[in-house]
């Protein structure tokens, strides 16, 4: 996707999508798993190639992770309790709070917002 000016995300949990908003128009939309409550958040511009989550006995680890709000995440899904995540997450998501799962292509175009973007979760 080129640069584009005035940047935002909105987030739908109801319909599984973020769009990608420049100057009030639709540009892009992906697909996500959307686990973070409504509310309105900033990018950090913090990111970084791997993360882990331990939620009681399981563990999920992402990659092309992105740090929005104050420990909310952008990723993507790597694996659960060291199994493979399928190519099917969006209907077997690896739920893990406080995340917005993307696919990896999705996650990786992420991290090159600019700090301070604007991210809408309705």
């Amino acid at each position: 996707m080129k640069k584009q000016a005035d940047l935002r995300l909105i987030a739908e949990p109801g319909m599984q999508k973020v769009f990608v908003l420049s100057k009030h128009k639709v540009i892009y939309i992906m697909h996500a798993q959307i686990n973070v409550q409504p509310g309105r958040f900033t990018s950090q511009g913090k990111y970084g190639q791997q993360l882990f989550h331990v939620q009681g006995q399981h563990t999920v680890s992402a990659k092309n992770w992105a740090e929005f709000g104050h420990h909310y995440y952008f990723e993507s899904p790597v694996s659960k309790d060291q199994h493979p995540v399928s190519n099917k997450w969006l209907t077997k998501p690896a739920k893990v709070a406080n995340t917005i799962q993307l696919s990896a292509p999705d996650a990786k175009w992420v991290q090159s917002l600019p700090k301070g973007t604007t991210i809408i979760i309705r």
